[in-house]
């Protein structure tokens, strides 16, 4: 998860892919539609894709990566579709490979 903060309001979300995204609406939607009435009625609703396009908050869509004292803990945040987190976790991954390799080279 990469948290992300939105740039109008301040509200920090949890930065999905679109992929990510509509892996979890339709994963949602499977297990919504083998509910019972009454279990449906408290969820209101199937979910939709676009309830993660914008801001919880504001609706807006520019964020920027949070940081550690945008967002008290044990607060509860919302999913949001922020495209740039699948460029930050290429990004992580590239990083955690050489630091792997620069410990491995060190110790040998």
């Amino acid at each position: 998860m990469i948290g992300c903060t939105c740039l109008n309001c301040g509200w920090v979300h949890m930065g999905l892919t679109r992929a990510n995204a509509q892996q979890e609406v339709d994963s949602f939607n499977v297990w919504f539609d083998e509910q019972p009435p009454a279990v449906q009625d408290n969820y209101g609703r199937r979910s939709r894709i676009d309830t993660y396009e914008g801001c919880f908050r504001c609706g807006k869509t520019e964020f920027r990566e949070a940081k550690d004292d945008d967002c008290p803990r044990g607060c509860t945040i919302q999913p949001v579709i922020w495209d740039i987190v699948k460029e930050i976790n290429k990004n992580n991954e590239n990083n955690r490979g050489s630091n792997r390799l620069l410990r491995g080279s060190a110790m040998g």
